[in-house]
């Protein structure tokens, strides 16, 4: 809209210390057009917050001088594998793969726990079996770990998983990670 009395003036602050988001309106006005929403949703779009939608509830209204702030609150012990490195997608006989695995730290506190890299073969035999240990991991941050080389010994399909393992954790499910290559 071309119209400068149809505004909203506002800023939008990223706090990586304490995981919020703060909407902080400046100036609106003098009309606020109907269809407008305040809230902070994930990139697929799935899970979301809201304050307003349309005016709704009653009473959530955008005004100068309003300051909305949205804070994560992770659990304390959260370790995740994020997802596999250097070991996806085709290689010749006798190459060499440099497996690695994107790990983090989803909690509230420092951690430290072991990160395991398992390659199987065809016949799922186990043909690679590595640890690396993670230590003090500041909470929210992200790494990435690296594993000994591994060159596959045969053709074929492979298999990889990737695992933390950190008692407590109070997500399993975001502690696995998987890819697969073909020599």
């Amino acid at each position: 809209d071309t119209d400068l009395n149809q505004h909203i003036f506002m800023q939008m602050i990223l706090c990586g210390s304490n995981a919020s988001v703060k909407y902080q309106y400046q100036d609106i006005g003098p009309v606020i057009y109907v269809s407008h929403t305040i809230g902070i949703e994930d990139d697929p779009g799935a899970i979301g917050l809201q304050f307003e939608y349309n005016f709704v509830p009653p009473g959530n209204i955008a005004l100068p001088g309003l300051a909305v702030s949205f804070t994560y609150n992770p659990p304390a012990l959260d370790a995740a594998a994020e997802s596999i490195l250097g070991a996806s997608g085709t290689y010749w006989a006798g190459d060499t793969l440099s497996p690695q695995t994107v790990v983090g730290n989803h909690g509230g506190n420092q951690a430290s726990f072991p990160v395991h890299f398992e390659i199987y073969d065809s016949t799922n035999a186990l043909v690679y079996n590595q640890t690396v240990n993670v230590v003090n991991l500041p909470p929210l941050a992200i790494d990435t770990v690296n594993f000994p080389i591994y060159i596959p010994p045969a053709g074929g399909a492979y298999d990889c998983v990737s695992y933390t393992v950190l008692a407590g954790d109070s997500y399993p499910a975001n502690d696995t990670a998987n890819s697969s290559f073909q020599v």
